[in-house]
């Protein structure tokens, strides 16, 4: 028989139609293929006709090609279909073998199904044209120019949102302002010379009133800045030194050094700019939210949500608007918002704040406050205007020498009477290359890390890097593949068929976003076990399982422990438990009423970046790795010995794995957690540094870590510890230089050899050290060695 081949209907850069053999008629493919690309990071739209057999895809071509998308369809219409006409022909092997798109991305968002076209609509079941009809009233309400709402790694950074910040555009101006007049001033020097107006005093005085307008920003900043700190700061010496300089018409000196420091701060402003929006993109807030309507759950963006509107918000899901309860309870997690790392309980009448985390329970919330109203971001915008912990060590280090330098002018000053020696001193012992050190090579690594995949908050996480010498590392999801599979059903009883069971089971996860839901709906397709039926309620305890409530079922899916938990009996099972176990998969039980009706085998491979990451990081000085999963101990600890890893703990709660970063601290390490889920969250809290690896949803640790790496790549942790480590490398040399230079200037100056302008020349020479020891490649390319691969970054540590 002729082999049957998805057929390419019409292709553009972007966008391909494919016509896909036993699709027509057929809604549980038209799920199963729609399901498949829900939620995958450059994928915009997916629309699947039943009534044509057609699938329309809308992607990325930084992410996709057609040869990806082709293979996708193929694969996913073979897990539908057995048999020799079905088999994957030539032309798609050739596909498998070219292509290199992700195609393992694949997040089922609750709400998001095929197309809804009218003659399709008539051959689903009633659940299915109630989604449909749900998903179209959805998009009936988005207002004009929204997108369908998305979760995971953004297709494009938003360039235009990053420039014109208000942050990014006031440094600009200054800059722009500062540079102008700089460059009109040398340029007339250099063509026309020396003005015959060069000794009128007006134009002496109209030339400082430019350069003192140019300055204002920074005098004013500075100004506020020691009312902040409640000290004096290297800010205010380099005010007044700029001040000075502008006043005794040395307008090419205030004015440099006026630029580079505007300069200094727009680079970093703009990398960090460009860092945030990709974290608040990845998981500081959900993109889509369930608003209550008539007929049921609405999917709607969430920007189109406004105040008194009704939604409703699941178990596992962040909470998208400040509002109050007016229906349900919760334990609601707030400790990214209010500190306190315990779960609150919500009930009717209770405020609720947008960022906070539904742990357990369902709520109905009326809307108050969206969008840039809400407190989260409040915090955000006022965290983006503080000064961190992590840069007070060079702070008070700049600060000594500034001491130093008001003492030995002072003392000068009083011994000799003699101004010109005093302001030569002060002008030598002035901080402006000192003050460009961190900004600066921070500003560049943050900047080099973006384009590397790694998003950085801010400079203080890459600083809290560089000193960590203990990793704990979450293993399902951070160093597993983010796809699990189900090897063995074993059903008990003869209550359910195997479909009957995966559909109950896959129906109770059909929120949830982890490997092991996917997997269920995976094989509810495979077994033709759709549509599956909604529950009433559900609700994911985490370390534990999932319990959801059907009309006159009650369903618990979970490990031992939560069946122990819930006194569901074990011992039927509990021997071919044990057996899945020695064979490398983890058991899944599944419960009805309290009597347990399957045990599944789960299988979830190591990725082999993992492997590579353990290396670099022992080779990086990292002194203890410690492995920490909600699994069982045994798949702890065949995970730890696949990976070398000497130090396991198996069947933890989110709290036992703070507890554990919490016994390192005591001990004396500084530690770091890697991880993907809302359960890491309190360790990454109790840690010194929390990295969130491949968070694409928004029930992600992406909200409390520092260091982002959207993608499932662990060996970019390794880097981001690597290259904070190099930074400090970095702006230790770039001090030494500077207070070097600050050194010899003030003994030249007491000894009145060195005169202002002599002084002003030494603080540039610095300020041009300063930035060509930071902008030298030579300490990026270590960090990153080279071409990236984790066994360079190794070599590197090694030689170090």
């Amino acid at each position: 028989m002729a082999t049957r081949r998805n057929k390419t209907v019409h292709s553009l850069p972007g966008r391909i139609r494919l016509r896909v053999p036993g699709l027509r008629g057929d809604p549980v493919l038209a799920e199963a293929i729609a399901s498949h690309f829900a939620g995958s990071p450059g994928i915009s739209a997916a629309r699947v006709n039943v009534h044509t057999g057609t699938v329309l895809v809308e992607y990325s071509p930084q992410y996709w090609d057609e040869p990806g998308v082709i293979l996708s369809v193929e694969e996913t219409r073979k897990g539908r279909f057995s048999g020799p006409e079905q088999e994957t022909d030539r032309g798609v092997r050739e596909a498998v073998r070219t292509s290199s798109a992700p195609r393992e991305h694949r997040m089922l968002e609750p709400g998001r199904r095929g197309g809804d076209r009218h003659g399709e609509r008539k051959r689903r079941s009633g659940w299915e044209r109630r989604l449909a009809d749900e998903e179209r009233a959805g998009r009936e309400r988005a207002p004009e120019g929204v997108k369908a709402p998305e979760t995971g790694l953004p297709e494009r950074l938003d360039l235009r949102g990053v420039l014109t910040s208000p942050s990014v555009t006031r440094r600009s101006l200054k800059t722009v302002f500062t540079g102008f007049a700089l460059g009109t001033l040398l340029l007339k020097r250099q063509v026309i010379g020396r003005s015959p107006l060069a000794g009128s005093e007006a134009v002496a005085d109209g030339a400082t009133v430019v350069g003192l307008i140019a300055a204002y920003p920074l005098f004013l900043w500075g100004l506020k800045h020691p009312q902040q700190a409640k000290r004096l700061p290297y800010d205010a010496i380099i005010n007044a030194l700029s001040f000075t300089l502008l006043v005794l018409q040395e307008s090419v000196g205030g004015l440099l050094l006026t630029l580079l420091v505007h300069l200094s701060k727009l680079s970093m402003g703009i990398d960090q700019a460009k860092a945030r929006q990709i974290i608040r993109q990845v998981g500081i807030l959900p993109q889509k939210s369930w608003l209550i309507a008539a007929g049921g759950e609405v999917p709607v963006p969430t920007g189109s949500l406004a105040a008194g509107d009704l939604i409703a918000v699941h178990q596992g899901e962040t909470v998208p608007v400040d509002g109050r309860v007016v229906g349900g309870e919760a334990d609601v997690g707030e400790s990214q918002l209010t500190g306190i790392p315990r779960p609150v309980w919500k009930g009717p009448e209770y405020p609720v704040l947008a960022g906070s985390e539904l742990l357990q329970g369902n709520l109905r919330i009326r809307v108050e406050r969206t969008g840039r109203s809400t407190r989260i971001r409040a915090m955000i915008r006022s965290a983006a205007r503080r000064k961190g912990l992590a840069d007070r060590e060079y702070r008070e280090r700049m600060d000594r020498m500034v001491l130093f330098s008001l003492l030995l002018a002072g003392g000068i000053l009083l011994l000799t009477r003699d101004t010109k020696r005093t302001l030569a001193v002060l002008f030598s012992g002035a901080p402006a290359a000192a003050g460009l050190a961190l900004p600066t090579a921070a500003g560049v690594a943050v900047g080099r890390a973006l384009d590397r995949g790694i998003y950085v908050r801010d400079e203080k996480h890459l600083l809290a890097a560089a000193d960590i010498n203990a990793l704990v590392l979450d293993k399902t999801g951070t160093l597993t593949d983010e796809k699990a599979e189900i090897r063995e059903i074993t059903v008990i009883g003869r209550e359910y068929t195997k479909a009957g069971i995966i559909r109950l089971a896959a129906a109770a996860e059909r929120r949830a976003d982890h490997p092991v839901a996917r997997a269920l709906r995976a094989q509810a397709v495979i077994l033709r076990a759709a549509p599956m039926p909604e529950p009433e309620k559900s609700e994911e305890i985490s370390g534990f399982g999932v319990k959801a409530r059907f009309k006159d079922e009650e369903v618990l899916i979970g490990n031992f422990r939560f069946m122990e938990r819930e006194k569901v009996e074990l011992a039927e099972v509990e021997a071919k438990a044990r057996r899945h176990q020695h064979l490398g998969l983890d058991p899944v039980f599944i419960a009805v009423n309290g009597q347990v009706r399957a045990l599944l085998g789960v299988h979830e491979e190591i990725s082999p970046q993992s492997a590579q990451l353990i290396t670099a990081l022992r080779a990086g000085g990292i002194r203890k790795i410690v492995l920490v999963t909600r699994d069982t101990r045994e798949a702890a600890k065949r995970a730890a010995s696949e990976l070398g890893i000497t130090e396991y703990h198996g069947e933890l709660t989110p709290e036992d794995k703070a507890a554990v970063v919490r016994s390192l601290k005591g001990e004396g390490f500084k530690v770091a957690v890697a991880g993907d889920g809302l359960d890491d969250a309190l360790a990454m809290a109790e840690a010194e540094l929390g990295i969130a690896v491949g968070c694409m949803g928004v029930d992600s640790a992406a909200k409390v870590a520092g260091i982002v790496i959207p993608q499932r790549e662990p060996q970019r942790v390794a880097e981001a510890i690597y290259l904070g480590q190099r930074l400090k490398e970095r702006i230790n040399q770039n001090l030494s230089i500077a207070f070097g230079l600050n050194v010899v200037g003030l003994g030249l100056g007491a000894a009145g050899v060195l005169t202002i302008v002599g002084a002003s020349i030494l603080g540039n020479i610095g300020i041009i050290a300063v930035i060509a020891n930071t902008y030298g490649k030579t300490w990026l390319e270590e960090a990153f060695g080279g071409a990236g691969e984790v066994r360079h970054v190794s070599s590197a540590w090694v030689d170090s």
